[in-house]
């Protein structure tokens, strides 16, 4: 008769009579919330997802925060920290291969950042996604330093 007990392995309480039990479980479920628990409001930290590449029982601690395009962030089992710089690169020659206009800095310590957005014609400017002609401020690899420059 179909009157066996199958039980998943522990976190998992999942058990099953006369059949095999699911034994997956989602990190998300119980840890999504902590991707953006810590967020600042209209941040791109805000709007992370969770993602469990293995939801297997046996496979703990490999849940992931996604940050949203642009942005390419992610983290491990924590907050991912996000960032719209397209010249997040960690190696020189990444950096300077890049299409959109990184440049390698040796001090004071090595990176990859956005050239300043120092147009001199609006629409130069304005073609540039990462450069803003109205404000007269753009983007050098770190949302937060902002460049300034003269209008017409």
């Amino acid at each position: 008769t179909n009157d066996w007990l199958c039980k998943c392995p522990p976190p998992s309480t999942n058990v099953a009579t006369g059949h095999p039990a699911e034994c997956e479980e989602d990190e998300c479920d119980t840890n999504g919330w902590k991707c953006t628990v810590d967020c600042r409001a209209g941040s791109l930290d805000c709007q992370q997802t969770c993602f469990d590449p293995n939801t297997s029982v046996n496979s703990t601690d490999d849940w992931k925060c996604v940050c949203p395009p642009p942005s390419s962030d992610f983290a491990v089992a924590k907050a991912a920290e996000c960032t719209n710089d397209p010249c997040k690169h960690d190696n020189e020659q990444t950096c300077l291969s890049d299409p959109q206009g990184c440049e390698w800095t040796d001090l004071p310590t090595p990176g990859c950042t956005r050239k300043p957005c120092l147009h001199d014609k609006q629409s130069d400017c304005e073609a540039d996604p990462l450069c803003d002609w109205s404000t007269g401020s753009g983007t050098s690899g770190n949302l937060a330093n902002q460049m300034t420059f003269e209008k017409d």
